[in-house]
């Protein structure tokens, strides 16, 4: 069973050793400055991950990284940038809120700053699309960067899967001959860049004996996620335990990185 779980063990981020996606620092010596990415400290190595977005969705930062983990912007300076300031800067498309950060001396220049956008703000962005940018600032002079557009999306409110036929902890295998349905119940604030993944797996002395999954695209998220679970998923496992655990897939780009265990059921075969 997957186990590197972010919190309690089992709510919380799954995800296998990420690498660094922060790429080298290219343009140590250029005229222009680069324009604007976003990302975070991954909780498995603390190493930054990037947002790279997608095509049709865009950039998208959920809410359970803003809550949980540091939310970075990585700036590349510039060997001339020596004695700079770093100003970020957040609006709301609709115009309802924005964030301007103090401004940040540059430490060491011809390097990439990484500069934390409190929580606090990027929950006052909730549900909205903004254009996030940067200014590097110096003598009076200031050195816009161009915008990047992104959707922070509001916190997914989940509920248990509902295990046809179980009873107590216990689930009469006999009773399902041709197979049984697990449902998810509609969660709040899913939109259709997100994906549902569902792990069935059968257990002895915490070895895995069969595991059954599928994943599925939000492509109605409102709606309830019906799983349907082979025979051979539980027949001839009678006596043994069972887990159940489905994940939601929280950014725009299928990031395993970004995969959120909602927790598990835990159940006996009979």
């Amino acid at each position: 069973m997957n186990s590197k779980i972010f919190s309690n063990k089992t709510v919380g981020f799954f995800s296998e050793k990420p690498k660094e996606s922060l790429p080298p620092n290219s343009n140590v010596t250029g005229t222009t400055i680069d324009p604007p990415v976003l990302g975070y400290l991954a909780f498995y190595t603390n190493l930054l991950q990037l947002f790279w977005g997608s095509e049709k969705w865009g950039v998208v930062l959920p809410m359970e990284i803003a809550q949980n983990l540091p939310v970075i912007m990585p700036i590349s300076t510039r060997t001339s940038d020596a004695g700079a300031m770093i100003q970020v800067r957040w609006s709301a498309i609709d115009g309802s809120v924005e964030y301007v950060s103090p401004p940040t001396p540059i430490s060491k220049p011809g390097n990439v700053e990484l500069i934390a956008i409190p929580t606090s703000e990027i929950e006052k962005f909730s549900a909205k699309t903004a254009s996030i940018s940067y200014a590097l600032i110096q003598h009076d002079n200031e050195t816009i960067s161009t915008k990047l557009k992104i959707t922070v999306a509001p916190q997914l409110i989940y509920k248990k899967a509902i295990i046809e036929g179980l009873v107590d902890g216990v689930l009469n295998t006999s009773d399902y001959p041709n197979g049984l349905k697990t449902t998810i119940p509609p969660i709040k604030n899913l939109r259709k860049h997100n994906a549902i993944s569902l792990y069935w797996t059968v257990e002895y002395d915490s070895h895995v004996l069969f595991q059954h999954s599928e994943t599925v695209c939000a492509t109605k998220p409102n709606e309830d996620f019906l799983f349907n679970i082979p025979t051979h998923a539980y027949a001839p496992y009678g006596g043994y335990n069972c887990k159940l655990q489905y994940y939601i897939w929280l950014g725009a780009e299928m990031d395993p990185s970004l995969r959120w265990s909602t927790g598990i059921i835990d159940f006996d075969l009979k």
